[in-house]
C-alpha cells in the first residue's frame, strides 16, 4: 500500500470510530486534504515537524470537535434535511477554513452561522437561528466568560 492509501485508511478507522461516515470516496479524500494542510499550518506555527497521527490528533480535537459540537448545539441538521451530516460537516468545515483565511481567530460558532445563513433553505429554522443569534450577540457582548 502507498503512504497516501495508509494515511487515507487511518483518516477513515479514527473518524469513522466517532461517526463521521462520507458519503464517497472523494469526500474522505477532501477530509484527508484538509487534514494534511491543516497539519502543514500547524507545523509552520510551530516550527516543529509533526506526525501524521499527532496531527490527526490535534485536527480532530481542535477542528473536527468544536465544529461538531456547534452544529448540534445550533441543531443545522433541521435546516439541511436529506444530506449526510458527515458530507454537511465537510461543507461546514470547508467554510470555516475559508473564512480563517480572512481572520484567523474565527472560532466554529461563526462559520456554522454564516455557512447556515447562506446555504440554508429551511425559513422557520433560519428565523429561529437569526433570532437565537440575536440573543447570543447580546449576551456575549454583556458578560464575558474566560
Amino acid at each position: 500500500m502507498s503512504q497516501m492509501t495508509d494515511k487515507r485508511n487511518h483518516v477513515e478507522i479514527a473518524f469513522g470510530n466517532v461517526g463521521l461516515v462520507m458519503s464517497s470516496d472523494e469526500k474522505w479524500n477532501t477530509l484527508l486534504d484538509h487534514i494534511e494542510s491543516y497539519i502543514t499550518d500547524l507545523e509552520g506555527k510551530l516550527g516543529t515537524k509533526l506526525s501524521f497521527f499527532d496531527g490527526v490528533f490535534c485536527y480532530h480535537e481542535n477542528i473536527y470537535i468544536p465544529l461538531k459540537h456547534e452544529m448540534n448545539s445550533w441543531r443545522v441538521g433541521l435546516m439541511f434535511r436529506g444530506k449526510n451530516k458527515s458530507d454537511l460537516y465537510l461543507e461546514m468545515a470547508e467554510h470555516w477554513f475559508e473564512l480563517m483565511k480572512e481572520d484567523a481567530d474565527v472560532f466554529a460558532d461563526v462559520a456554522v452561522r454564516d455557512y447556515t445563513y447562506k446555504e440554508g433553505k429551511n425559513p422557520v429554522t433560519s428565523y429561529i437561528m437569526k433570532e437565537a443569534d440575536k440573543a447570543y450577540d447580546y449576551y456575549s457582548s454583556k458578560f464575558r466568560f474566560a
